[in-house]
């Protein structure tokens, strides 16, 4: 249950009071941390992560959030942990994938990482987050076609992502395709001041 528009401080005085009413609600809790780590109040949301895990030791979207929080604090073995245990309750949830993928990537981990961004890829191939981090974990492995694809098909699926324009610009640059860079970042700049 999200309220709406993207009203996280509205979202958070929603939950206290929910939570107020049914203190044992591991959902409310995790939509509490939701709201707290849209407000960038990490270490509080944390904390309402643990309370919805301690209700629930199997809520994955709350192991899927502790996981987040841990990599936005730059807790990266930590968030490794949290995520793999999500991964364990949820072999096939492209966000936990996504998401593992990533704190793996940051570590320069990256033969770990593919065959996770891989398999999301494979389970939500509309999933413009997981072509793109295909493509940049692509690019740190050198392999420039195969992320020059990666990004295309992000474009493919939201042509209006400036992130996927921007990376494809350098993958082309990086390449030395200079004709085809230019389009690249004109698209970008175009979708950037809309």
């Amino acid at each position: 249950l999200h309220l709406g528009e993207q009203r996280p401080a509205d979202d958070l005085d929603f939950y206290d009071r929910a939570i107020a009413l049914m203190p044992g609600n591991a959902e409310f809790h995790y939509h509490r941390a939701k709201a707290l780590h849209e407000l960038r109040r990490l270490d509080e949301a944390a904390k309402a992560c643990t309370v919805a895990l301690t209700l629930s030791a199997q809520h994955v979207p709350s192991l899927l959030m502790l996981g987040l929080i841990h990599g936005d604090s730059e807790h990266l073995t930590e968030a490794e942990v949290v995520l793999r245990r999500a991964l364990t309750l949820a072999p096939d949830h492209p966000l936990v994938l996504i998401n593992l993928a990533s704190i793996l990537r940051r570590q320069h981990r990256y033969a770990d990482a593919e065959p996770l961004v891989r398999r999301a890829v494979e389970l939500a191939p509309q999933s413009k987050g997981a072509w793109l981090l295909l493509g940049n974990l692509m690019g740190d492995l050198s392999r420039h076609e195969e992320s020059i694809q990666a990004f295309q098909t992000a474009i493919q699926h939201d042509p209006l992502d400036r992130d996927a324009h921007r990376n494809l610009a350098r993958r082309l640059w990086t390449l030395g395709r200079l004709d085809n860079v230019f389009d690249a970042i004109y698209a970008c700049l175009l979708y950037t001041s809309r």
